[in-house]
Protein backbone atom coordinates (compact mmCIF):
# COMPACT_ATOMS: atom_id res chain seq x y z
CA UNK A 1 0.00 0.00 0.00
CA UNK A 2 0.91 3.42 -0.93
CA UNK A 3 1.80 5.89 1.86
CA UNK A 4 2.27 9.58 1.55
CA UNK A 5 -0.07 12.36 1.62
CA UNK A 6 -3.51 12.51 -0.30
CA UNK A 7 -3.54 14.49 -2.84
CA UNK A 8 -4.42 18.03 -1.28
CA UNK A 9 -2.98 18.11 2.17
CA UNK A 10 -0.99 20.39 3.36
CA UNK A 11 2.56 18.55 2.46
CA UNK A 12 1.96 18.89 -0.95
CA UNK A 13 0.67 22.58 -0.76
CA UNK A 14 2.42 25.58 -2.86
CA UNK A 15 3.02 27.40 0.22
CA UNK A 16 5.39 24.81 1.65
CA UNK A 17 7.51 24.61 -1.28
CA UNK A 18 7.55 28.32 -1.31
CA UNK A 19 8.77 28.42 2.61
CA UNK A 20 11.68 25.41 2.28
CA UNK A 21 12.85 27.21 -1.21
CA UNK A 22 14.30 30.11 1.34
CA UNK A 23 15.98 27.65 3.34
CA UNK A 24 17.22 26.05 0.62
CA UNK A 25 18.58 29.15 -0.91
CA UNK A 26 20.26 30.30 2.76
CA UNK A 27 22.01 26.96 2.46
CA UNK A 28 23.29 27.43 -1.07
CA UNK A 29 24.42 30.72 -0.32
CA UNK A 30 26.33 29.41 2.65
CA UNK A 31 27.99 26.97 0.69
CA UNK A 32 29.10 29.02 -1.80
CA UNK A 33 29.89 32.53 -0.35
CA UNK A 34 33.39 31.20 1.56
CA UNK A 35 34.24 30.07 -1.97
CA UNK A 36 33.58 33.05 -3.37
CA UNK A 37 35.44 35.37 -0.91
CA UNK A 38 38.29 33.14 -1.02
CA UNK A 39 37.90 34.02 -4.92
CA UNK A 40 37.60 37.81 -4.26
CA UNK A 41 41.04 37.94 -2.33
CA UNK A 42 43.11 35.48 -3.96
CA UNK A 43 42.51 37.68 -7.26
CA UNK A 44 43.22 40.86 -4.46
CA UNK A 45 46.76 39.06 -4.03
CA UNK A 46 46.86 38.02 -7.18
CA UNK A 47 46.44 42.04 -8.16
CA UNK A 48 49.46 43.02 -5.44
CA UNK A 49 51.68 40.76 -6.58
CA UNK A 50 51.76 41.80 -10.10
CA UNK A 51 51.64 45.49 -8.87
CA UNK A 52 54.94 44.74 -7.14
CA UNK A 53 56.45 43.08 -10.27
CA UNK A 54 55.63 46.29 -11.94
CA UNK A 55 57.21 48.01 -9.56
CA UNK A 56 60.26 46.14 -9.62
CA UNK A 57 60.61 46.79 -13.44
CA UNK A 58 59.84 50.42 -12.77
CA UNK A 59 62.79 50.39 -10.51
CA UNK A 60 65.25 48.94 -13.18
CA UNK A 61 63.94 50.95 -15.96
CA UNK A 62 64.50 54.28 -14.09
CA UNK A 63 68.53 52.54 -13.50
CA UNK A 64 68.66 52.09 -17.47
CA UNK A 65 68.01 55.06 -17.92
CA UNK A 66 70.34 56.35 -15.77
CA UNK A 67 72.79 54.29 -17.46
CA UNK A 68 72.52 55.58 -20.94
CA UNK A 69 75.18 57.97 -20.17
CA UNK A 70 77.63 55.61 -18.52
CA UNK A 71 77.91 57.39 -15.39
CA UNK A 72 79.31 54.29 -13.63
CA UNK A 73 77.90 50.95 -11.20
CA UNK A 74 77.27 53.36 -8.28
CA UNK A 75 75.50 56.26 -9.81
CA UNK A 76 73.24 53.90 -10.90
CA UNK A 77 72.40 51.87 -8.56
CA UNK A 78 71.70 54.94 -6.47
CA UNK A 79 69.56 56.03 -8.83
CA UNK A 80 67.49 52.94 -8.90
CA UNK A 81 67.56 52.94 -5.25
CA UNK A 82 66.29 56.56 -5.30
CA UNK A 83 62.91 55.87 -7.22
CA UNK A 84 62.50 52.23 -4.71
CA UNK A 85 62.67 54.70 -1.28
CA UNK A 86 60.08 57.03 -3.06
CA UNK A 87 57.69 53.69 -3.91
CA UNK A 88 55.50 52.98 -0.95
CA UNK A 89 52.58 49.98 -0.69
CA UNK A 90 49.61 51.17 -1.16
CA UNK A 91 47.89 48.96 1.11
CA UNK A 92 49.50 50.00 4.19
CA UNK A 93 51.14 53.15 3.32
CA UNK A 94 54.76 51.90 4.20
CA UNK A 95 57.80 50.88 2.30
CA UNK A 96 56.97 48.76 -0.54
CA UNK A 97 60.28 46.84 -0.94
CA UNK A 98 61.24 45.40 2.47
CA UNK A 99 62.95 42.26 0.89
CA UNK A 100 64.63 43.00 -1.90
CA UNK A 101 68.04 42.61 -3.73
CA UNK A 102 69.19 45.23 -6.49
CA UNK A 103 72.36 44.74 -8.56
CA UNK A 104 74.13 46.83 -11.09
CA UNK A 105 77.24 45.13 -13.46
CA UNK A 106 79.00 47.01 -15.73
CA UNK A 107 81.35 45.10 -18.10
CA UNK A 108 82.27 45.35 -21.49
CA UNK A 109 81.70 43.45 -24.95
CA UNK A 110 83.48 43.33 -28.01
CA UNK A 111 81.08 44.00 -31.15
CA UNK A 112 81.90 40.11 -33.13
CA UNK A 113 81.46 38.54 -29.55
CA UNK A 114 78.41 40.13 -27.81
CA UNK A 115 76.91 37.14 -25.97
CA UNK A 116 79.58 36.73 -24.19
CA UNK A 117 78.57 36.69 -20.30
CA UNK A 118 80.08 39.54 -17.41
CA UNK A 119 82.43 37.31 -15.93
CA UNK A 120 84.46 36.21 -18.88
CA UNK A 121 83.63 39.12 -20.44
CA UNK A 122 87.05 41.09 -21.50
CA UNK A 123 88.46 44.46 -20.24
CA UNK A 124 86.76 47.51 -20.93
CA UNK A 125 90.10 48.46 -22.10
CA UNK A 126 91.11 45.70 -24.21
CA UNK A 127 90.90 46.47 -28.18
CA UNK A 128 88.54 44.05 -30.03
CA UNK A 129 89.61 42.82 -33.63
CA UNK A 130 89.73 45.29 -36.23
CA UNK A 131 90.84 47.43 -33.96
CA UNK A 132 87.48 48.43 -32.60
CA UNK A 133 86.73 49.87 -28.93
CA UNK A 134 84.52 47.68 -26.51
CA UNK A 135 81.08 48.54 -25.85
CA UNK A 136 79.65 48.89 -22.26
CA UNK A 137 76.88 46.55 -21.10
CA UNK A 138 75.06 47.43 -17.92
CA UNK A 139 73.35 44.46 -16.18
CA UNK A 140 70.47 45.62 -14.37
CA UNK A 141 69.01 42.59 -11.84
CA UNK A 142 66.10 43.10 -9.40
CA UNK A 143 64.90 40.64 -6.82
CA UNK A 144 61.74 41.15 -4.23
CA UNK A 145 60.27 38.04 -2.07
CA UNK A 146 56.69 38.74 -2.19
CA UNK A 147 54.85 37.40 0.80
CA UNK A 148 51.25 37.34 0.73
CA UNK A 149 48.85 39.91 2.55
CA UNK A 150 46.64 37.27 4.06
CA UNK A 151 48.85 34.62 5.15
CA UNK A 152 51.84 36.53 5.41
CA UNK A 153 55.21 34.75 5.44
CA UNK A 154 53.21 31.39 4.99
CA UNK A 155 53.48 31.91 1.34
CA UNK A 156 56.48 33.91 -0.44
CA UNK A 157 57.55 33.94 -3.73
CA UNK A 158 60.60 35.38 -5.43
CA UNK A 159 59.70 37.55 -8.19
CA UNK A 160 62.91 38.69 -10.37
CA UNK A 161 63.58 40.89 -13.16
CA UNK A 162 66.75 41.82 -15.45
CA UNK A 163 67.18 44.39 -18.15
CA UNK A 164 70.38 44.62 -20.31
CA UNK A 165 71.25 48.20 -21.19
CA UNK A 166 74.10 48.01 -24.18
CA UNK A 167 75.67 51.21 -24.82
CA UNK A 168 77.35 52.17 -28.50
Amino acid sequence: MRQGHARGSPALAPERFKSESHASVTVEFALIAPLLVIMVLGTAEIGVAVQQRLALDHILRAGAFAAQTDPGEKAVEDAMQAVRADLTDPAFGKPAFRNHGLDVTRFCVCPENPDVAPGVAPPCGTVCSGGRAPHAVYLLQGTLTYETRLLGNAYSTPLTSTLWVGLP
